[in-house]
C-alpha cells in the first residue's frame, strides 16, 4: 500500500527543523513557522505565503514559481537559491542574503529591504520595492 503524499502543512509549527533532500514541490506551507529552519530540497511551486522563514537556511533551494507573498525572509540565507518566477510581493527581505540567487521573473512588488540585504551582483532594485 502506498503512503499518501502530504499536501498541506498550513500553519504548522516547524521552527528550527532540518529538512534535507525532500521533494516538497507544491506543498502548502502557508502561515507556517519555519524560523531558523534548514530546508534543502525542492520547494518549486510551494505555497509559503505568510510563512515565517526568518533566519532560515534556504541556500541552493529550488523555489521556482513558489508563492512567498508576505513571507518573513528577514535574515534568511538564500545564496544560490532559484527564485525564478517566484512571487515575493510584500515579503520582508531585511538582512536576507540573496547573493548568486536566480531572480529572473521574480515579483518583488512592495518587498522590504535595507542596507544589510545582499542582492546578486548586478541586480537592479525595483522602483516598487520598499527600503526601511
Amino acid at each position: 500500500m502506498a503512503i499518501p503524499r502530504v499536501t498541506t502543512l498550513r500553519g504548522a509549527s516547524l521552527a528550527g527543523s532540518v529538512i534535507e533532500g525532500r521533494d516538497l514541490s507544491g506543498l502548502d506551507l502557508s502561515d507556517a513557522d519555519l524560523a531558523r529552519s534548514t530546508l534543502h530540497g525542492n520547494l518549486s511551486g510551494a505555497n509559503l505565503s505568510g510563512a515565517d522563514l526568518s533566519g532560515a537556511s534556504l541556500s541552493g533551494v529550488n523555489l521556482r514559481e513558489a508563492n512567498l507573498i508576505g513571507a518573513d525572509l528577514s535574515g534568511t540565507d538564500l545564496v544560490w537559491a532559484d527564485l525564478t518566477n517566484a512571487n515575493l510581493t510584500e515579503a520582508n527581505l531585511v538582512g536576507a542574503d540573496l547573493r548568486d540567487a536566480r531572480l529572473e521573473g521574480t515579483n518583488l512588488h512592495m518587498a522590504t529591504y535595507d542596507e544589510s540585504t545582499n542582492f546578486p551582483r548586478g541586480f537592479r532594485l525595483w522602483r516598487r520595492m520598499r527600503r526601511v
